[in-house]
This record gives structure tokens, sequence and C-alpha cells, in this order.
């Protein structure tokens, strides 16, 4: 462990010189980076042009003394430790300056080794708590990110971008409600790896597919074949049109680099730019998977007619890809996250005559028109599945319906 003595910046003050000089000489062998001061305006003037990590402060001296420059000291700089340097009948001075903001005191004649361990009291002290501010300035910046991202999903912009997810979803019914579940896959994820930010993985996850918006109509369903290098080269492009679909939205920035490296592989062999491990913004290494398994999933279950999602299958051909396209640490939290029921809402998919009340819908309920008749979590009444079945008569409904289940 490394001595937090080593290259420290100790300011001391004392108006005797001697004793400057003895720990001046003390504090560089221990390789620290030391000044000294023989009062307390000179002090204060070395604080702003030294930033010291630890101060030694003389108490009782000339021109402005020890107790007085520890109240500026405390005001200018109080992330700046301070150890009081006092006389055997100022102890109760000491206590006093301790309860002002300084770490602690020693006594003249100064024992060194206990000045040594006392110094690396304080240092370690002042780093624990740099730490914690750092902690908490990461914290409230993520609250704020997050409270400017939920007020993205009430304004009028987030409810107008919707159109187009449901238009591309609507060339393809199977994948109806796709970009949703990847959407909440990305979340969990996040939460699951400690990801800072997990609200920006959902929006992320939400517009994964929009730059196929741009693209010719039959390269912009799931399964298209791009039979050439012309369409090869045009389905490529989808990233780029999604990051600049986003990117004049000044709410919406945060996810243009997500988007456009969505499709960056591992180990470097993917679109646009090549990129390779964490040089993949994590959302985009979490869309990828959630994307890539929830496409499986849903490819699995139109085979099985028990219904069920396949989420162990799915996992285990896109584990296929691991460390290929796919950053390891991602497919582990997928793995973590499908035996976690309190992270993973696992569904089955029933007929519309099947529908109860109390039931809660696991995606998007929507006509074959492209109309939503009812959205994602919602627990349906008795009244919202007569109308459904009225509607359902002249607008049938995308089947199956999937709703939510507990293992």
């Amino acid at each position: 462990m490394t001595d937090t003595l080593l290259y420290a910046k100790i300011l001391i003050v004392d108006d005797e010189k001697a004793i400057t000089e003895l720990l001046q000489e003390v504090f560089e062998t221990e390789q620290c980076l030391v000044e000294t001061a023989s009062d307390g305006k000179e002090a204060l003037d070395k604080l702003s042009s030294f930033h010291p990590h630890l101060i030694l402060l003389d108490i009782k001296m000339p021109i402005m003394d020890g107790v007085e420059t520890l109240k500026v000291i405390q005001t200018r700089s109080p992330e700046t430790e301070v150890i009081m340097v006092t006389a055997l009948n100022d102890i109760n001075l000491a206590e006093n300056c301790m309860q002002g903001g300084a770490y602690g005191y020693v006594v003249k004649p100064v024992d060194l080794d206990k000045l040594l361990d006392e110094t690396r009291d304080a240092l370690n002290h002042r780093k624990k708590q740099k730490e914690k501010q750092k902690l908490q300035s990461e914290e409230e910046r993520e609250k704020l990110q997050l409270a400017l991202q939920n007020k993205i999903l009430n304004t009028e912009l987030f409810n107008a971008l919707k159109f187009p997810i449901s238009l591309l979803e609507f060339k393809d019914p199977e994948f109806v409600g796709h970009s949703k579940s990847v959407a909440n896959l990305a979340e969990k994820l996040s939460r699951k790896m400690k990801i800072s930010n997990s609200r920006l993985c959902y929006l992320a996850g939400l517009y994964h597919d929009f730059g196929k918006l741009n693209l010719p109509e039959h390269l912009r369903g799931y399964r298209v074949k791009k039979n050439n290098t012309e369409d090869r080269a045009l389905f490529n492009s989808f990233p780029f049109h999604s990051h600049q679909m986003v990117q004049p939205h000044v709410h919406l920035r945060g996810l243009g680099a997500a988007l456009l490296h969505q499709c960056e592989n591992w180990d470097g062999s993917g679109f646009p730019d090549g990129l390779q491990k964490e040089e993949i913004p994590v959302e985009s290494r979490l869309i990828a998977v959630a994307n890539a398994w929830d496409e499986e999933r849903i490819r699995m279950s139109q085979n099985d007619s028990s219904g069920l999602w396949r989420e162990e299958e799915a996992l285990k051909l896109v584990r296929l890809h691991e460390g290929e396209k796919f950053d390891p640490s991602v497919i582990q939290a997928l793995e973590e996250l499908l035996t976690d029921p309190e992270f993973l809402i696992i569904s089955e998919e029933i007929s519309i005559s099947e529908l109860r009340p109390k039931m809660i819908l696991a995606e998007n309920l929507c006509t074959r028109s492209g109309q939503t008749v009812a959205s994602c979590d919602q627990a349906l009444s008795a009244q919202k599945i007569s109308e459904i079945f009225k509607l359902h008569t002249t607008d049938p409904m995308v089947t199956p319906i999937r709703i939510s289940r507990s293992r």
C-alpha cells in the first residue's frame, strides 16, 4: 500500500525557525513536498500559492496566531487538513480548535513518531473525504441526468417519436413491442452491472432501430436478406442515421454515441468504426446483447406451442458470439438476470379469447393497422377487455398477446 506521506504537500507554520527546519527535514525524508511559514499571514499567502494537503499550525505566533489562521483556512480551503501544534498549557485551546475544524493536535516538544502517525491519519481522512465528495458529486450528476431524461419521457417530443417506432414494428407484426423489450432489458442490465445512468440505456434501447426509417423498404424488417454489396452497405448505414436523427434534439444528444456504435463488435470486426472492447460505449454493448437476445427469444417462441418465452435457449444462441460480437461481462449479467425474478419480468403468450381482468400486459397491445390499444404494464379491467373485443372485430389485434407471469 502506498504511504500517504509520499509526495504529500505539507505546510509547516511556526515562528521558531529551529522547529520549522527540524520538521521540514523530517517530512522531506519521507518524500513530502514541504514549505514553511513563520506566522499566520504568511501561511495564508502560501495557502493560495502552494495548496497544501496538510498544515502543521502553531497556536502561539506573532502578527496572526493559529486560532485566527485556522478560521480563515476553514473558509478558504476546508479540504485542507490542519494539525495544531501547542505547548502543554494550551491543550484546552487545541481541543477547542478541533471543534473549529482542526483534525488533531500534537504537544511540544514534539514526538516525531507520533507526529508522523497523526499526519498519516489526517491525510487518510482527507483522502476518504475527497472520495466521498466525488461519489456524492457523481450521484448528484446522475440524479440530474435522470431527472432530465424522465422529463423527456413526458414531453411531446418523446410521444411524437413513438410513432416511427410503431411504424417500423408494423412492417413486421411478429416484432411488435421489440423496441420496448430491448429498452427494458438494457435498463435492467445496466442496473445489474451497476452502470450509472440506466435511463440513458433505456432510451438508447427504445430508439436503437430508429435509423431504419431511412432505409429502402425491403431492408427495414428484422429478418431482411442483404443479397448484394449495395444492400449490405445500405443496411450498415442505419446506426449512422439513428445518430443523425437524434442529434438535432438537445435532450436526446446523449444517445448519439450509443446508437452510432450499437453494431460494433467486441473483437473489433463490427461497424461503423471498428471499435473494440471498452472503446465501444457501454450503452452500445448493452443494446447489442439485449437486441440479439430478444430477437432470438421471439423467433424461438413462435415455434413453441406452450407459448412460453425461451429465455435460456435464446441465451445459449447469443453466447455463441461471446467475446466476438458481445462483451462477456454483459452476457454474464444477462445470465444472472434470467435467474433473478427481482429484475426480469417473465411472460407468456395467450390468445385474445383468454384475456381476463387484472392481467398485466408485458408489451403494448396493438392492432394490425398500428393503433396502440393498451400499454405495456397496464392492468386490464373488464371494461377495457370489452373494448378490445369490440375493436378486434373491425381492426384485429396482433396476436399472440404477451402477459406478465411469475416464475
